[in-house]
């Protein structure tokens, strides 16, 4: 949960799936330990009008000998939206690939290296915002898991293309072409071939590192820069002088209730915000969220800090579909 990106956002977007394709049916599945989470997300699926058309497994391998080859075997695409900070090239993108499978992914990390947009499967941007203090100045105070939660929730994902790549995909003849395309990609990456590249990579890598070390002084910093992470593997930063606007406000309620809910005083604010506008600055419903949950007394946060301590809520809500740039 969390650290794989935002699972939740994919069940409420099915809803716009359904719509175009009423027999879409996604089926999310993974070893997952965390009962509550796929409580949440059957819930979710409730709440969102698509349980009929959303399957959850916790875990599969309860139920099939081989479930990766059983699941990966009777899907038509594969879906990959995370935004973790933990793998830069996910490994079952690759095996969904080998299956002969398309594959519909957010562009991140090392992902786009492997997926091909229009050819073997589509991208959906990633846009990144800036972590809180908290997160970035930690060394070793808190957990691996506690800062791969803290990024990935700080990542939008574009999902408006999704629609338009699974009715592309919804066609039989386009579908195969793509399979087949995926399923040549993966076969030239055998062991041998990768293995030799990932050996010239870390030898490339040392010789630079050393270089640099040797000739230029090494400032101290955190060993991991989470601003930098993501950064790095995200499309783009998000901009938050850009307008966005109220897209879908019944989806406010799905943000409020479940798994690591909103403030409804949080959500409420946004929502007033457009009341008498049909556009807002991302920066001023930053500034909203952050007046709406300041109760101390001491300086309220300005500039980055501002934008930061709001982030991970105006993210969900782009994601979710509440909100969309103008």
């Amino acid at each position: 949960p969390a650290t794989k990106g935002d699972q939740q956002a994919l069940v409420v977007r099915w809803r716009d799936i359904q719509a175009r394709i009423p027999n879409a049916f996604l089926v999310l599945s993974g070893a997952v330990v965390d009962q509550e989470f796929l409580l949440e997300l059957r819930q979710l699926a409730s709440a969102a009008g698509v349980a009929d058309r959303v399957l959850v497994i916790g875990d599969p391998f309860d139920l099939l000998e081989d479930a990766r080859l059983a699941l990966m075997s009777a899907a038509d695409v594969f879906i990959h939206v995370s935004t973790g900070v933990e793998e830069t090239s996910p490994l079952v993108v690759h095996e969904a690939m080998a299956h002969g499978l398309p594959v519909i992914a957010a562009s991140w990390a090392g992902v786009p290296e492997v997926v091909k947009a229009g050819e073997t499967g589509f991208l959906l941007e990633t846009k990144s915002a800036p972590i809180p203090a908290f997160l970035v100045e930690s060394l070793f105070g808190q957990s691996g898991v506690m800062h791969a939660m803290g990024a990935s929730r700080r990542v939008a994902v574009d999902y408006r293309p999704l629609v338009e790549a699974a009715e592309v995909l919804a066609d039989s003849g386009r579908r195969g072409q793509f399979a087949a395309a995926a399923r040549r990609s993966a076969e030239v990456n055998d062991l041998v071939s990768i293995a030799q590249r990932h050996a010239r990579f870390v030898s490339e890598v040392s010789i630079d590192a050393e270089n640099a070390w040797s000739t230029s002084e090494v400032e101290s910093r955190p060993l991991v820069d989470l601003n930098e992470v993501i950064r790095s593997q995200a499309t783009d930063a998000i901009d938050f002088a850009r307008l966005v606007r109220l897209r879908d406000p019944e989806r406010a309620a799905l943000l409020t209730s479940g798994w690591q809910p909103e403030t409804k005083e949080s959500v409420d604010e946004v929502l007033r915000a457009f009341a008498t506008v049909e556009c807002c600055l991302l920066s001023d419903l930053a500034k909203r969220v952050a007046k709406s949950r300041d109760t101390s007394s001491g300086s309220p946060l300005k500039g980055d800090a501002l934008i930061a301590g709001s982030a991970r809520l105006l993210v969900r809500m782009l994601n979710y579909g509440l909100l969309e740039f103008e």
